[in-house]
């Protein structure tokens, strides 16, 4: 799957371009902004997370934080400076459609995955609230957009994840139903 990264740095730039140059451009003073790309695609979840380099390095070091190097080896993370997600898991057996396919599922087996989501949630939830700060700044003090971010329905209801609701500097939050007008069925 192909979807941007918000670890990546030249994503964030796109981002904040979009605030600046499009949302905020000559002075434009809106009354709301919507971050509708933060998490890059709904499916970033979905489908048990993105694999980038960076991602890979950024869950190394939120592991490395939260863990002693004692349990680290326990976990199977035997060399932390080198350890890659991607490559324990493909060690394991793992490949791009069995582990598709099990992440969808809640709980689910996969090693490290209840880590690796809440990695994903926590880091998430700070770059979001980066982003109001940045937002306001730009804005500047006379003019102050709401500012909000969404996720599809079913992500919101997610057991076991947290969700975007409580983002310091967000006023609002719209879950996304996802459909098939074309179908002319109500999705169930």
């Amino acid at each position: 799957h192909l979807w941007f990264c918000s670890h990546q740095p030249i994503f964030d730039d796109y981002v904040r371009w979009q605030v600046t140059d499009q949302a905020l451009v000559d002075g434009a003073n809106p009354d709301l902004i919507l971050l509708d790309t933060q998490t890059t695609t709904p499916m970033t979840y979905y489908y048990g997370g993105c694999f980038c380099d960076r991602c890979m390095a950024d869950f190394r070091d939120w592991m490395v934080d939260r863990h002693t190097p004692e349990d680290l080896v326990a976990l199977g993370i035997t060399d932390p400076d080198t350890w890659s997600y991607h490559d324990h898991l493909v060690d394991l057996g793992y490949h791009k459609t069995t582990y598709e396919s099990e992440a969808r599922s809640w709980p689910n087996t996969i090693p490290l995955s209840r880590d690796y989501r809440h990695f994903q949630l926590e880091w998430l939830e700070e770059y979001v609230q980066g982003l109001t700060e940045f937002i306001r700044a730009e804005a500047g003090p006379d003019h102050t957009p709401g500012i909000g971010t969404s996720s599809p329905i079913w992500e919101a209801g997610w057991p076991g994840t947290r969700t975007l609701f409580d983002v310091p500097g967000l006023t609002h939050y719209t879950l996304e139903l996802g459909h098939d007008a074309a179908s002319e069925e109500v999705p169930s």
